[in-house]
């Protein structure tokens, strides 16, 4: 009963934060006067759910009821904190109601074991061999999805009548079939907008240089060409990157392109054409141009007031709070003027799986289905209140984070390239070859191309 009363306290407290009772706090400092209402802007904030009705669950209440009679089930994850975190903001507060909540309905304890991904991969690997208990769900890294799913340590989705994936709080992408089935899910329980990557700017330096960044991005002109030619000869550095890399695989994944097609159910090599040469034409210029600030902590860098953009993920927002000047945040740009904004991710995002074979429990499907049921439309409403309260600067900011939350963007190649050589060497590693290269993106990928094939297909 306790439980169920925390539940509904926390839930008053979202309630109260997301509809505006009283004044929220901008990262220590009241809203900007000038601040819009959002209703009618991309990506805007609601102050209150659609419905009028109060946070709650109904997705889960919607699921049957079972009673487990005290049965502990084990949540195994590269991060505990994506399930439960004890640091008590606000955040932490809605992923422990969230499991609250799925305890009541079951009367079942939920277990969560951090293991870093290679101890996690190589210990259910082992369990899976020997026939096993290992756990009755797993948390794997986004670029670990791929090794876990092609050597056979994943149980198929579809052999779990609880999971069904036309659900609304799962995201049935194509990234993540392989071989016909689907073995995970990025779904409302493990996807978060933290992982997101995301363009930060410097709030003072923009008004320097009379930019309007949010009415670009409203009006659909924040483009790649854009983007560049605001660094060209203007700022000495003007972007900061983790590293190279991760930009080059940020711009061919924001440009909408896909280097993976899906036909009648076998995955087929995209196509070499003007618009692959084109991403990589402007990515060489990004580094001919002297982009990138030659520091060793290009975020500490941007934080001083040393340039104008920083392109990184959401959950950096926190590091920023100390920065003299103010800072607004801004998806990744698009490839052409009017297409929709697509945000690359993090490989340290989760991907909801079960175990294969003998490692799985009866009771596995259930606990994947209640933990995405009772997260939909709570806990990334948690998220954004408390970016709003303790990072975010001003409400255009927050509407950024909303529509950079919904345009998260998956890619086959990325959740399997980074350990099957095949498909790094014909994808984003020939991409980044090509870019600091001699050789064209194209020859590159028809020597690889076999090789790739053959994997994706076989």
């Amino acid at each position: 009963m306790m439980k169920k009363t925390a539940v509904i306290f926390l839930l008053v407290l979202l309630l109260c934060i997301n509809s505006g009772c009283g004044f929220i706090r901008w990262n220590g400092r009241m809203p900007q006067e000038e601040s819009t209402d959002s209703s009618s802007e991309p990506g805007s904030v609601p102050s209150e759910p659609a419905d009028g009705a109060p946070l709650g669950y109904p997705y889960l209440d919607e699921l049957p009821d079972a009673d487990l009679e005290g049965v502990t089930l084990a949540l195994t994850a590269h991060h505990k904190a994506d399930f439960d975190d004890d640091s008590g903001d606000l955040f932490s507060a809605a992923l422990s109601a969230r499991t609250a909540a799925v305890q009541d309905k079951y009367h079942v304890g939920v277990a969560v074991v951090e293991k870093d991904a290679a101890s996690l991969y190589y210990d259910l690997q082992n369990s899976v061999a020997k026939g096993e208990y290992y756990s009755d769900l797993v948390a794997v890294p986004l670029s670990w999805y791929g090794r876990f799913a092609a050597d056979g340590l994943l149980s198929p989705l579809a052999d779990w009548p609880e999971v069904a994936l036309d659900k609304p709080y799962y995201v049935n992408t194509d990234a993540l079939i392989f071989q016909g089935g689907q073995y995970g899910v990025i779904g409302a329980a493990n996807q978060r907008a933290k992982y997101a990557y995301c363009v930060y700017f410097n709030a003072a330096l923009a008004e320097q240089a009379d930019l309007d960044l949010y009415g670009l991005v409203a009006d659909g002109e924040w483009t790649w060409d854009l983007f560049l030619s605001l660094l060209e000869g203007r700022y000495d550095a003007g972007v900061a990157c983790a590293s190279r890399e991760e930009l080059i695989n940020g711009m061919f994944t924001s440009s909408g392109l896909s280097y993976t097609a899906l036909v009648d159910g076998i995955r087929i090599g995209s196509a070499v054409g003007e618009r692959t040469d084109g991403v990589i034409d402007r990515a060489k210029r990004l580094l001919e141009e002297g982009a990138f600030a030659d520091v060793d902590n290009p975020a500490g860098f941007f934080a001083g007031g040393g340039c104008l953009f920083y392109i990184g993920t959401l959950s950096e927002a926190y590091s920023l709070n100390d920065m003299p000047d103010s800072y607004g945040i801004l998806p990744l740009p698009c490839y052409e003027k009017g297409e929709a904004y697509a945000s690359y991710v993090s490989g340290d995002m989760p991907v909801l799986c079960i175990p294969a074979g003998a490692a799985s429990s009866a009771h596995a499907g259930l606990l994947l289905e209640a933990y995405s049921a009772a997260s939909y439309e709570t806990v990334d409403k948690a998220y954004l209140s408390w970016q709003m309260a303790y990072c975010l600067r001003d409400n255009r900011s927050a509407q950024m984070v909303k529509l950079i939350g919904n345009s998260m963007k998956y890619d086959f190649a990325y959740l399997f390239g980074p350990h099957e050589a095949a498909v790094e060497t014909a994808t984003y590693g020939g991409l980044q070859s090509a870019v600091g290269g001699r050789r064209t993106y194209e020859a590159l990928y028809g020597a690889a191309e076999n090789a790739f094939l053959q994997f994706i297909n076989e």
